[in-house]
């Protein structure tokens, strides 16, 4: 009888998982783990599985699973994972919106270079001028014909806002790669 409560006390201590290492303190423990603390940026997702939690690491075709029952999550990731949603880039909002705002302009003046390049273009009045058409036809708004007169100015403009919508776009990669 002693030798099975025994038996029942020590299953009882060997199934007992140790607590959970809270996120403040993971880089600093010595609980075992395969390597040292690194940041990376990825996309945290749930998932079915033994592994509630995936972290997939931006550029590679591998998932990396989180054990819950070694390492809380932070609190603000915990909380986004209790709504059931998934986060992307976590702790990297300057660089999205940086990123968005670059593209944007990028966005912009494809669009006036598009319609510069995508033109039938005829002498204009004096020297100093053009004439640009330019005819589309869709299914349901029909043919329609733009036609201006444009001075070297406006296509300089052009150009220059393309400059600075690349120049934007780089600085945004170099300073955050």
């Amino acid at each position: 009888m002693l030798l099975l409560a025994l038996l029942i006390q020590a299953a009882q201590f060997s199934s007992q998982e140790p607590a959970p290492i809270s996120a403040d303190s993971v880089c600093g423990s010595v609980a075992g783990f395969v390597g040292p603390c690194s940041t990376l940026r990825g996309r945290i997702t749930l998932a079915n599985g033994a592994f509630l939690i995936k972290i997939w690491p931006v550029g590679t075709k591998r998932f990396l699973a989180v054990d819950l029952h070694r390492c809380q999550l932070p609190a603000d990731v915990e909380r986004l994972v209790d709504e059931q949603k998934d986060i992307y880039r976590l702790g990297e909002a300057p660089l999205m919106t940086e990123l968005q705002d670059a593209v944007a302009k990028a966005a912009t003046a494809e669009e006036e270079r598009n319609v510069l390049i995508h033109s039938i273009w005829f002498a204009g009045h004096t020297n100093d001028e053009v004439h640009r058409v330019k005819i589309t036809a869709k299914r349901k708004v029909g043919r329609r014909v733009q036609s201006e007169q444009v001075s070297p100015a406006d296509i300089a403009k052009v150009a220059e806002r393309l400059a600075e919508a690349t120049f934007v776009v780089m600085q945004v990669h170099a300073k955050h790669r």
